[in-house]
């Protein structure tokens, strides 16, 4: 009987985790992340798709380019997050999600840690500029939300 009652508490807390990840959608430009269930969207519209919770803000920014290549992304990553003022941003990684690659930045201004994002779509023009602020403690969900871009047509 213990075990049952061991083996229903696992059940329902394996439940209650996938409960607590919300599918986000932006069909302006076909993309689509998983997060934390409670994040609120704030701006949703063509030029900018927001969203945050008490711990986590997450800014999308497209931009329309043909002429972007890989190549040039990693610098150009390392760039926007001087431009930003991040501490301590000398090189990028290389991040492959889905339909998109790119590059990534841990940054920390004024105390606060963000990721960075560049990334490019593999089957449109359809690009994305992605900062995620987070709260101390809170990189493993920020790093869990980039890694879960998609694009849908």
């Amino acid at each position: 009987m213990k075990r049952m009652l061991v083996l229903i508490s696992v059940l329902f807390s394996g439940a209650m985790v996938l409960q607590a990840q919300t599918e986000f959608t932006w069909d302006t430009h076909g993309i689509g992340f998983k997060t934390a269930a409670r994040m609120k969207v704030t701006t949703n519209n063509a030029d900018e798709f927001e969203a945050q919770s008490d711990n986590i803000q997450l800014n999308i920014f497209p931009w329309q380019d043909q002429n972007i290549n890989f190549d040039d992304l990693a610098d150009a990553t390392v760039d926007i997050a001087k431009q930003l003022k991040f501490d301590n941003v000398d090189a990028a990684d290389a991040l492959e999600i889905d339909d998109f690659q790119g590059f990534f930045v841990h940054g920390k201004k004024d105390g606060v840690n963000a990721l960075i994002l560049l990334l490019l779509d593999k089957k449109s023009s359809t690009n994305l500029i992605v900062t995620i602020v987070y709260q101390e403690g809170f990189e493993d969900v920020a790093v869990k939300l980039a890694e879960s871009f998609y694009a849908y047509d």
